[in-house]
């Protein structure tokens, strides 16, 4: 597993083990300058053999660019078969036995995962076991439509019940690139299929501070860098924006629906609640300690 990350001590311990549980082998992670212990913990995992850690101080997130480092280290010096390229705010979950039985038979050189947004209500006070309190996803997501004026236009509908894109577990063999993002991936043939086993529990969004936080450091590294096209980070340049115009409350209202909107949406279906991580308890355990 590659894993790239700036101040993440909230989550990523839970990550790193839950993923070792699930069968990943060996992690290449980069930090990206962190300031609150994350480096310090991934340091922690380097001294147990499980690990290897790679400083990087670049401030405009050419996420594709570092992750294809790590990934092409993780199959060139560690003899990695598939490589899961992943956010500390991702976890892979395997509905077999672990990830390796799931990538058996797969034959193509992508596999695509679906990926689950959770949340909680955005009026609500911020979650003190996220695996617990972010347990409702949408049950048919909205179209992702193109804005005319994706940094000012308003939403279909709350951010995370957009239908965004889904990550590729990729084959070590033949890779070539990363792509930003981790929706994808280049290969001299690529070829791709869907996984039915594999599925991606995203917790993007973890209280009002831990948004602002993240949008402040995001927004600012994609607007540093001058090579990617204004629409990738769409949404982080777009709160940003808003962050800058004193509008952050406004900008995490519409990540995720009040209170009232959850209740009114459970009852029709609109909204399901998924307890599947709330079962994995040695989560919950460390995510409480």
């Amino acid at each position: 597993m590659t894993l790239l990350v700036r101040d993440e001590a909230d989550i990523i311990r839970a990550n790193i083990d839950f993923h070792l549980r699930q069968g990943v082998d060996f992690i290449v992670a980069t930090d990206n300058g962190s300031k609150d212990g994350t480096r310090e913990i991934l340091a922690e995992y380097e001294k147990r053999s499980v690990l290897t850690l790679i400083d990087e101080p670049g401030r405009d997130y050419s996420q594709g660019r570092w992750v294809s480092r790590m990934a092409h280290l993780a199959r060139d010096e560690y003899e990695a078969d598939w490589i899961l390229n992943n956010d500390a705010d991702e976890f892979w979950h395997s509905k077999g036995a672990d990830l390796k039985q799931d990538l058996a038979n797969a034959t193509a050189s992508m596999l695509i995962c679906a990926r689950y947004q959770m949340f909680f209500p955005h009026d609500a006070p911020a979650p003190r076991n996220i695996f617990a309190d972010a347990r409702w996803r949408i049950a048919q997501p909205v179209p992702n439509r193109p804005l005319a004026k994706p940094l000012e236009d308003p939403l279909a509908a709350p951010y995370l019940y957009l239908d965004l894109p889904s990550k590729v577990l990729c084959r070590a063999a033949g890779l070539e690139n990363v792509e930003q993002g981790n929706h994808s991936a280049t290969y001299a043939n690529a070829s791709q299929e869907h996984s039915q086993a594999i599925t991606i529990y995203h917790y993007p969004i973890r209280g009002f501070g831990h948004f602002l936080r993240k949008v402040t450091l995001g927004g600012a590294a994609y607007a540093n860098n001058k090579e990617l096209h204004e629409s990738v980070g769409w949404h982080w340049r777009r709160w940003y924006g808003m962050v800058r115009s004193n509008r952050a409350v406004a900008a995490f209202q519409e990540t995720m629906p009040s209170h009232a909107q959850l209740e009114c949406e459970l009852k029709c279906g609109v909204v399901l609640c998924d307890s599947t991580m709330c079962s994995e308890g040695s989560l919950e355990r460390r995510m409480a300690a």
